[in-house]
């Protein structure tokens, strides 16, 4: 798999989970400690990664996360889903 492309196969993303979980642990580490990372920080951090990869899913295709994790909704999240799914609430 090259650089800047992701899968939504689900067998091969909890392969790269379990290559990665070094990486994850160290990361998680180090953001710990950072005295100067505050909420505002970690949000814009979390945020910058998360762009590129809704920049590159499409949910409607895939829909994996809302089959395999548990997915939060704000009150204001099922008119957003219609909106965009053509679901009526």
């Amino acid at each position: 798999m090259k650089d800047n492309q992701f899968t939504l196969d689900p067998e091969q993303l909890t392969e790269l989970c379990i290559a990665h979980a070094d990486d994850f642990e160290v990361m998680l580490y180090q953001l710990l400690l950072d005295d100067e990372l505050d909420n505002a920080k970690l949000d814009t951090f979390v945020e910058d990664i998360a762009k590129k990869v809704i920049a590159s899913i499409d949910c409607r295709k895939c829909a994996n996360c809302c089959r395999k994790l548990s997915v939060y909704l704000e009150p204001a999240s099922p008119p957003d889903l219609s909106r965009i799914s053509s679901i009526h609430t």
